[in-house]
């Protein structure tokens, strides 16, 4: 389970978000452990990038992953 806000949710969920043609996601890993994973929505209509869903694992909070998460998330959108 993936918990957001307290809310767990089932990796299904994710999985589901990731076959939507407006979603990127992406993963962080860390000594070959999936540390972070993150997504960017693409908004045509409105020409923009949201990031999203911004998860790192709790033993791996502290240590600036969510920092390295959106800016990797604001270079590939800028690609």
């Amino acid at each position: 389970m993936v918990r957001a806000a307290g809310v767990p949710r089932p990796p299904q969920t994710i999985t589901d978000r990731q076959r939507e043609n407006d979603v990127q996601a992406h993963v962080l890993v860390e000594d070959e452990q999936v540390v972070g994973y993150g997504e960017l929505w693409f908004d045509a209509e409105e020409d923009e990038v949201e990031p999203a869903r911004i998860i790192v694992a709790p033993d791996a909070r502290g240590k600036g992953l969510g920092h390295v998460r959106l800016r990797h998330a604001a270079e590939a959108s800028a690609t």
